[in-house]
């Protein structure tokens, strides 16, 4: 359990990072196009949750804290307020209040997060664990792997004249 907090921790502090700086630096046109469509994303997260749903062989009984908890995710991640201002004319003061702001902001949702985790965790098998257990970690790392190649297509693209 100890290792599950850590790990959505460590996740917290490279979203909280790349927040901050997106914050500092405003999203080019062709850094826009790369990121995913609303509709794109819930799709992806449906099935993801379908693909979780048969890893774990929910049982009956515990498909109702199933639907809790995926519940609790997806209307947290639909909540997560997206912030459209254009940090090309706030002054650095602004620019840092509105990180600090979407940083509060993502970690309230966090701990809503991890509070539906903790319920939903306490009714697996200790087999079922294991596997939800490892599939955050592969997710995990894959976030982290993606984050560090946007850093290093993004410093290169800073190296050009």
């Amino acid at each position: 359990m100890r290792k599950l907090i850590q790990s959505f921790f460590s996740g917290l502090a490279l979203v909280l990072l790349a927040g901050a700086a997106c914050a500092q630096n405003p999203v080019s046109a062709s850094q826009a196009e790369m990121q995913m469509s609303p509709e794109k994303l819930k799709e992806r997260m449906a099935k993801h949750q379908a693909e979780m749903h048969d890893k774990l062989k929910i049982t009956a009984a515990q498909e109702s804290a199933w639907k809790s908890f995926i519940g609790i995710v997806s209307q947290s991640y639909a909540e997560t307020k997206n912030d459209a201002k254009n940090v090309d004319n706030l002054t650095t003061p602004e620019r840092m209040q509105n990180t600090l702001e979407r940083m509060k902001e993502h970690q309230a949702q966090l701990q809503i997060k991890l509070d539906a985790t903790k319920k939903f965790y306490v009714v697996l098998t200790l087999e079922q664990q294991k596997i939800f257990d490892e599939s955050h970690r592969r997710m995990r790392q894959e976030m982290q792997e993606r984050m560090a190649k946007q850093m290093q297509k993004k410093d290169g693209m800073m190296d050009k004249p």
